[in-house]
């Protein structure tokens, strides 16, 4: 019918016909009605009506003109509507209240108030002031509604019911207080309109708006709204979805579901109010429910009721079930798929992107012909999520249109995978677009900031988040928090959450996570308790920040019962990411066999973060089968990853097996595996300087090397001595040294000092873990400068002041005490007391994380005084730990612990101690020879290694201190009288002869080895022996040389002394063959 109409009024028949008549107003405006009742495929033939007017020379007036406006406005082309309206002379209230409708409805309200504010007072009636209300409510604009509603009533118009319905709906828009319900609820019943159905529904809807405001009382505005419902002669759809659904969106799914049951014929529209209901409240097994029993019931599903399931599927990820309702769909419609309702296909897209199935997402999307913002902003999500940033950028610049929506996950997709520099761009470029951020778009700018460690730029956003009123925004808060973060502003962090008007679970993460990565592990596990007296429950995410917190801190048993609190307590499942941690906190306190026992119980198979964490705990501690398995496995699973053949590298050349360390080298040469350059950058004056390796590009980079050799001296005298074991290759000291000190981390420190006014704060980030030798000159540099430096590694944070850092536990008790306590074990003796006074405590507390860190040899000690003296505090064991293996010599001597007093009542003990206090004296003239120790108890037959230099190379600060007091104790200096004539190589086989008993040996044994000359009177050479329980069956057999001073050698006594409490001595005679 369409079709010939259109041939009808276009066929030249027509035009021939009508312009042999004379055209009457009649006759168009019949023609114009034909196309009124046909309907909006008929609009577009008002134009050639229009046209055959101007060419038959008829003028339109009056109700013709005003049909003609209509229709251009109906079909949206208001240009030749208002040039028709201007065209009028005097325009009558019926033109004017359309283009007000026109303009209205096509989002103009400016346009619309022009037009109305043009219209004479004398000719506005009640329908012009209903256009424009209803102008303002539909442009959201409920306060001007409101007033020109008061100006209405002012100037004596008499609102009708269109008037109650249109004003209803704007105060809907603002309306927050019971008062301001009641006030038009008071006008209505005077006005005669409280029995209009429509009116009603709007005064409900209002009293439901009003439930929703924070300062009203929702429990009364519904009871207000439900007496209305229940008054109501005459309900229609609307009327029911109205109360069903302000139940719904005031969480009262129980009264919205005993409404929904009192229909006696229930709609579809009332049915995916409840379906909306259950998909707002996540409860998605009652959605499933209403959509079968709406099946069941004969009742055709629409478009929203699918929307709503699959929103619901896509929500629970629940990928089965939608896909499900996806064939369902597919099955019962008769309209292709391409046909469905936008909203349906939107909801398929983001059903199956939720679900991980991006490439089924793309399909749905690519087969929708006529695409809205939402399902480009859909599809947009789904690349994001997925990580696939590039292909997600690529839809972005394809958007012809965006919204602020668009932009928010573009910029927070960008900064989330640590392209903060090109979200930034993105962000700056939405804001000279015209369009002003929102608090989530500033969300994802801010955490650009944190991924880029600008500090001066997340305060600049900060700033503009006060001006604007974001800051009360949760998102924007929790983005402030990591920013300040891993800033390195632990405080301004710390301010951010506690000026929070609300906290989410996100939040108090991301504060736990903060405490914990500066190493702050006590405040992160208070926090958590806080949290929990919140109410707040924990989610995975809070495991993995206590479990972070508990490794960096050293606190296993804590970390431990949290994991093991999860699934009890909490119902959470630890997943791969917690597994992990918790072998990363057993390594880090040295249990690797419980790690290992972790592996191998764990409900899944281990992933590569199980093995990455386990083969950084076997080269800290240096256990070398099982880092050689950890990181097989790592070979197999990610074969590429540089990290494995790092730390497997490190691990090698931290034992001084070079040619190991070779053979991985090659491995990476051969698959192509190129290591990550480390890098290390800071701002200086709002300009962000990066450092390499060896660094030759950066324009002030030879002031850096000059400044960097200058305070190498000065670190010296304080003590410093670069730890070249951190060097991956065999080469010279030198070289190793130089090799060091290129460090990135080391030259980004120097630029610092060079350029940050005198006492600031130094931050400096790192892509990678900072090295042992770096992480120890910075300590160093913090104390010289009289700065404190804070360094962000891949890690965690490190606070350096004062020549601490705040890793205490994990790293720097164990740099210093394994310096000290090793010269101290190898020579014997403990130089002066006195200096043991001024640094008891200190030593004290390296010691004691020596304990959780370090060698099993330390371990015993510590034990074995535990066990012996019964001590109360950690203070006191460590204080043994000190003295039990040692000859004291200084103001107030003391002897296996033991009170001089209490010495002379055991002339045994008596006559040993002076026996070795004369020898060890002889010892100390031996200059500066290596003193070796065995080091590794895993094996029957150790190889010997030259443990410590017992002079300033390799000492930590306080063991060089302890030597430099040693030798200006020194009264005397006694030249060798005579030189060696030859070596003699000596092997020596130890066959253990006694019956091991645990309460005298435990599961260690220490022996000293000490070799005299012929007269007794010169200690040639001696060592600590370490026998462990199991393997006291078999020979150990250690290899050494000793000078030979005469041409016929002599017998050479051996004598082995147990280092324990009990004294045991044995005497034996070596045949030594002299080598020339």
């Amino acid at each position: 019918m369409m079709n010939a109409a259109a041939n009808f009024f276009y066929s030249p028949q027509y035009f021939r016909r009508t312009a042999d008549i004379s055209a009457t107003a009649n006759q168009y405006a019949a023609k114009l009605q034909l196309c009124f009742l046909w309907g909006p495929p008929a609009y577009a033939l008002a134009p050639a009506i229009h046209a055959h007017m101007i060419a038959s020379g008829f003028i339109p007036r009056g109700h013709i003109l005003n049909r003609l406006i209509d229709f251009y406005c109906k079909s949206s082309n208001f240009y030749y509507a208002k040039r028709l309206f201007d065209e009028i002379p005097q325009p009558d209230v019926v033109a004017r209240t359309t283009l007000i409708a026109a303009y209205s409805a096509s989002g103009n309200p400016k346009m619309a108030r022009e037009i109305f504010d043009k219209t004479p007072l004398r000719i506005r009636d009640t329908v012009c002031y209903n256009s424009m209300i209803t102008c303002y409510s539909h442009n959201n604009d409920g306060h001007a509604a409101i007033r020109l509603f008061n100006e209405m009533r002012q100037k004596g118009f008499r609102p009708d019911n269109f008037t109650y319905t249109s004003i209803l709906g704007a105060l809907a828009l603002v309306a927050d207080h019971e008062r301001h319900c009641q006030q038009l609820h008071c006008a209505v019943v005077k006005s005669g309109a409280a029995s209009i159905t429509s009116v009603v529904n709007a005064l409900i809807s209002v009293y439901v708006k009003c439930a929703l405001s924070p300062f009203s009382s929702s429990s009364s505005l519904m009871a207000s709204a439900r007496e209305l419902f229940d008054e109501m002669l005459e309900k229609d759809e609307l009327s029911w979805t109205t109360i069903i659904t302000g139940y719904v969106k005031n969480e009262d799914l129980d009264a919205a579901r005993e409404v929904f049951d009192e229909m006696d014929e229930k709609l579809v529209v009332a049915w995916n109010a409840m379906i909306s209901g259950y998909v707002q409240k996540g409860m998605v097994f009652a959605v499933f429910e209403m959509f079968r029993k709406m099946h069941s019931l004969g009742i055709k599903h629409d478009d929203f009721t699918y929307t709503n399931v699959l929103s619901a599927c896509a929500d629970a990820e629940l990928f089965l079930h939608g896909k499900q309702v996806h064939a369902y769909i597919l099955r019962t419609e008769a309209k292709p798929a391409r046909d469905f309702m936008i909203s349906v296909n939107n909801a398929l897209i983001t059903l199956y992107w939720k679900c991980g199935k991006i490439d089924q997402a793309r399909s749905i999307f690519d087969s929708i012909c006529t695409k809205d913002l939402i399902s480009w902003n859909a599809i947009l999500s789904a690349y994001v999520s997925a990580g696939k940033i590039h292909e997600a950028r690529s839809i972005f610049d394809q958007m012809s249109e965006k919204n602020m929506l668009s932009w928010t996950v573009m910029i927070s997709g960008l900064a989330q995978h640590g392209l903060g520099e090109e979200a930034l761009k993105l962000f700056n470029k939405m804001k000279l677009s015209g369009l002003e951020p929102c608090d989530y778009a500033f969300s994802g700018a801010i955490t650009s900031c944190a991924v880029l460690a600008a500090l001066e730029q997340g305060r600049q956003l900060h700033a503009q988040l006060i001006r604007l009123g974001f800051d009360s925004s949760l998102s924007a808060g929790n983005a402030l928090i990591t920013m300040y973060s891993r800033c390195g502003v632990l405080d301004a962090a710390h301010n951010v959450f506690l000026t929070m008007p609300c906290l989410d679970s996100v939040s108090w993460n991301a504060m736990i996570a903060a405490f914990g990565q500066h190493g702050h592990g006590a405040e992160a596990l208070e926090l958590f308790e806080y949290m929990l007296e919140e109410h707040i429950l924990p989610d995975r995410i809070t495991f993995l920040t206590l479990l972070s917190a508990c490794s960096h801190a050293g606190l296993v048993e804590e970390g431990q019962n949290y994991f093991n609190s999860m699934k009890k307590v909490y119902g959470i499942t630890p997943g791969e990411d917690h597994y992990a941690r918790l072998i990363d906190l057993l390594c880090r306190a040295g249990k690797l066999m419980e790690a290992k026992n972790v592996t191998q119980t764990m409900p899944f198979q281990p992933g590569a973060p199980i093995w990455e964490a386990l083969l950084a705990g076997c080269r800290l501690h240096g256990d070398m089968d099982l880092g050689v398995y950890a990181a097989e496995q790592l070979f197999e699973m990610i074969p590429q990853h540089d990290g494995t053949y790092i730390l497997l590298a490190n691990m090698f050349a931290s034992a001084g097996r070079w040619g190991e360390v070779a053979m991985v080298r090659k491995f990476m040469r051969d698959r192509g595996v190129k290591k990550e350059p480390g890098c290390s950058w800071l701002e200086v004056e709002n300009k962000v300087h990066v450092f390499l390796v060896d660094d030759t590009v950066h324009p002030e980079v030879q002031a850096v090397y000059s400044y960097l050799k200058e305070l190498v001296l000065k670190l010296r005298k304080l003590g410093y001595v670069p730890d070249t074991k951190y060097v991956l290759h065999d080469m010279e000291s030198e070289q190793k040294e130089h090799a060091l000190s290129t460090h990135s981390e080391k030259l980004a420190v120097v630029y610092g000092l060079l350029k940050l006014p005198r006492g600031a704060t130094i931050r400096i980030f790192k892509n990678l873990r900072i090295c042992g030798d770096c992480h120890n000159a910075i300590k160093f540099m913090s104390k010289a400068e009289a700065r404190e430096i804070i360094v962000r590694d891949g890690k965690r944070f490190h606070h350096f002041k004062d020549g601490e850092c705040s890793c205490e536990p994990e790293h720097c008790h164990t740099l210093d005490a394994n310096g000290v306590v090793p010269w101290i074990m190898a020579r014997g003796i403990f130089p002066n007391s006195h200096f043991f006074a001024l640094h008891s405590l200190d030593l004290c507390m390296k010691l004691r994380f020596v304990f959780i860190y370090s060698h099993e040899i330390f371990k015993g000690y510590l034990w074995e005084s535990a066990k012996s003296k019964q001590h109360k505090n950690a203070k006191e064991t460590c204080i043994s730990l000190i003295h039990l293996p040692l000859c004291s010599h200084g103001a107030e001597s003391t002897f296996y612990g033991l009170a001089p007093d209490v010495l002379k009542r055991d002339k045994t003990l008596e006559e040993r101690s002076a026996d070795l206090d004369e020898k060890m004296d002889l010892a100390k003239l031996l200059d500066h020879d290596p003193i070796p120790i065995k080091e590794s108890l895993e094996e029957p037959s150790a190889e010997i290694n030259v443990f410590l230099q017992p002079s300033e190379e390799g000492l930590g600060p306080i063991g060089r201190e302890g030597f430099e007091t040693m030798q200006n104790d020194r009264q005397e200096d006694v030249d060798r009288a005579y030189t060696a004539l030859s070596i003699s190589w000596v092997e020596l086989t130890i066959t253990p002869d006694f019956q091991w008993d645990d309460k005298v040996h435990w599961y260690v044994e220490p022996f000293r080895i000490i070799i005299e000359d012929n007269d007794g009177e010169y200690i040639l050479h001696h060592e600590y022996f370490m026998l462990k329980k199991q393997y006291i069956d078999e020979d150990h057999t250690l290899n050494f040389t000793l000078p030979i001073y005469e041409a016929l050698p002599p017998q050479y006594f051996i004598n082995v002394v147990t280092d324990r409490w009990r004294m045991m001595k044995g005497e034996s005679s070596c045949k030594c063959q002299t080598r020339s």
